[in-house]
């Protein structure tokens, strides 16, 4: 476990659910960087795309580096 979630559960359909931080106020530079490592080896290779931030809107959080950096060595579920 990387310790990047809080929570982690299987979903029904395949998917899974993933909670970074019990309250939401805590989410903070460290686990939007948390999480992006855990994650990494199995997101879409390539930076994402910063779209329109509308005033008023939270600023969004993302790693602009391409998760591609990070491989996975092996074929076994990531680890969260």
């Amino acid at each position: 476990m990387t310790g990047a979630f809080t929570e982690v559960a299987a979903l029904a359909q395949g998917g899974v659910w993933l909670l970074a931080t019990d309250d939401w106020r805590d989410y903070g530079p460290a686990q939007v960087e948390a999480a992006f490592h855990a994650l990494a080896p199995v997101l879409r290779p390539g930076p994402p795309t910063p779209g329109l931030l509308r005033p008023g809107q939270p600023p969004r959080r993302l790693i602009y580096t391409d998760a591609a950096e990070f491989t996975r060595t092996d074929d076994r579920t990531p680890e969260f």
